[in-house]
Protein backbone atom coordinates (compact mmCIF):
# COMPACT_ATOMS: atom_id res chain seq x y z
CA UNK A 1 0.00 0.00 0.00
CA UNK A 2 2.82 2.45 1.18
CA UNK A 3 4.68 1.78 -2.71
CA UNK A 4 0.99 2.67 -4.34
CA UNK A 5 0.87 5.61 -1.78
CA UNK A 6 3.77 6.67 -3.20
CA UNK A 7 3.96 6.46 -6.90
CA UNK A 8 0.70 8.53 -6.57
CA UNK A 9 2.11 11.05 -4.62
CA UNK A 10 4.92 11.27 -6.85
CA UNK A 11 2.90 11.22 -10.61
CA UNK A 12 0.69 13.85 -9.03
CA UNK A 13 3.71 16.30 -7.74
CA UNK A 14 4.46 19.34 -9.24
CA UNK A 15 7.64 20.13 -10.39
CA UNK A 16 7.79 23.06 -8.16
CA UNK A 17 6.51 20.86 -5.11
CA UNK A 18 3.15 23.18 -4.72
CA UNK A 19 1.52 22.92 -1.72
CA UNK A 20 -2.95 21.91 -1.92
CA UNK A 21 -4.60 25.35 -3.08
CA UNK A 22 -7.11 26.39 -0.82
CA UNK A 23 -9.77 26.27 -3.14
CA UNK A 24 -9.22 22.37 -2.87
CA UNK A 25 -9.39 22.74 0.83
CA UNK A 26 -12.56 24.18 0.83
CA UNK A 27 -13.91 21.50 -1.28
CA UNK A 28 -12.77 19.04 0.38
CA UNK A 29 -14.14 20.49 3.71
CA UNK A 30 -17.54 20.69 1.43
CA UNK A 31 -17.30 17.13 0.36
CA UNK A 32 -16.83 16.22 4.09
CA UNK A 33 -20.02 18.00 5.33
CA UNK A 34 -22.49 17.53 2.84
CA UNK A 35 -21.60 13.72 1.91
CA UNK A 36 -20.59 10.32 3.61
CA UNK A 37 -17.24 9.22 2.29
CA UNK A 38 -17.96 5.33 3.68
CA UNK A 39 -21.29 5.16 1.93
CA UNK A 40 -20.03 6.73 -1.30
CA UNK A 41 -17.00 4.44 -0.89
CA UNK A 42 -19.41 1.18 -0.39
CA UNK A 43 -21.49 2.32 -3.48
CA UNK A 44 -18.71 2.78 -5.65
CA UNK A 45 -17.55 -0.83 -4.89
CA UNK A 46 -20.86 -2.21 -5.98
CA UNK A 47 -21.48 -0.43 -8.80
CA UNK A 48 -17.56 -1.61 -9.94
CA UNK A 49 -18.36 -5.60 -9.25
CA UNK A 50 -21.77 -4.91 -10.63
CA UNK A 51 -20.01 -3.45 -13.99
CA UNK A 52 -17.51 -6.39 -13.81
CA UNK A 53 -20.08 -8.68 -13.75
CA UNK A 54 -22.23 -7.69 -16.66
CA UNK A 55 -20.09 -6.16 -18.75
CA UNK A 56 -17.03 -7.88 -18.53
CA UNK A 57 -15.39 -4.91 -17.29
CA UNK A 58 -12.27 -6.70 -17.46
CA UNK A 59 -11.84 -7.12 -21.26
CA UNK A 60 -12.15 -3.35 -21.14
CA UNK A 61 -8.85 -1.18 -21.94
CA UNK A 62 -9.13 1.12 -19.10
CA UNK A 63 -9.60 -1.68 -16.58
CA UNK A 64 -5.94 -1.53 -14.88
CA UNK A 65 -6.40 2.15 -15.20
CA UNK A 66 -9.58 1.99 -13.59
CA UNK A 67 -8.85 -0.02 -10.94
CA UNK A 68 -5.73 2.08 -9.89
CA UNK A 69 -7.05 5.22 -9.73
CA UNK A 70 -10.78 3.69 -7.66
CA UNK A 71 -7.83 2.13 -5.44
CA UNK A 72 -6.32 5.38 -4.54
CA UNK A 73 -9.95 6.83 -4.00
CA UNK A 74 -11.02 4.38 -1.67
CA UNK A 75 -7.80 4.91 -0.05
CA UNK A 76 -8.60 8.57 0.22
CA UNK A 77 -12.45 8.36 1.63
CA UNK A 78 -11.35 5.74 4.20
CA UNK A 79 -8.86 7.96 4.96
CA UNK A 80 -11.61 11.05 6.15
CA UNK A 81 -13.76 8.71 7.53
CA UNK A 82 -10.68 7.40 9.84
CA UNK A 83 -10.52 11.33 10.04
CA UNK A 84 -13.66 11.84 11.20
CA UNK A 85 -13.52 9.14 13.60
CA UNK A 86 -10.75 10.29 15.28
CA UNK A 87 -11.06 14.40 15.14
Amino acid sequence: MAAVNEKVAKANRSSEGEAVSPEIVESLAVFMEYYSAPRLSRNLRKMLFEFLMTDNGVESLYFNDLIFDLEGLFTFLDSIEDARKNG
